[in-house]
């Protein structure tokens, strides 16, 4: 039988000694995955990518798509009901 609620303790990621710097370069607006993986690096970073990209994912700023207003020419209509009433 399985004891009840015993879990391993959590490691500390390998990111975690290196989020203070790479949030400090988010805030100056770099948001490269590959230019923040080569600076951790050279400091000592053994981690992979991808841990670093799901937290970057999480600091990025939404990006909306602004909306486009649609521009049609008054005479577009016109030839529209021309051409259909024959």
């Amino acid at each position: 039988m399985y004891p009840r609620d015993k879990r391993r303790p959590q490691k500390p990621s390998k990111l975690e000694p290196y989020k203070g710097y790479i949030l400090s370069r988010l805030r100056e607006g770099m948001f490269n995955c590959n230019v923040l993986l080569e600076e951790i690096r050279a400091q000592g970073y053994a981690g992979g990518k991808s841990i670093l990209k799901d937290f970057v994912a999480r600091h990025r700023p939404l990006q909306r798509a602004q909306a486009v207003q649609r521009f049609e020419p008054p005479l577009a209509r016109e030839r529209l009901v021309c051409i259909s009433s024959r």
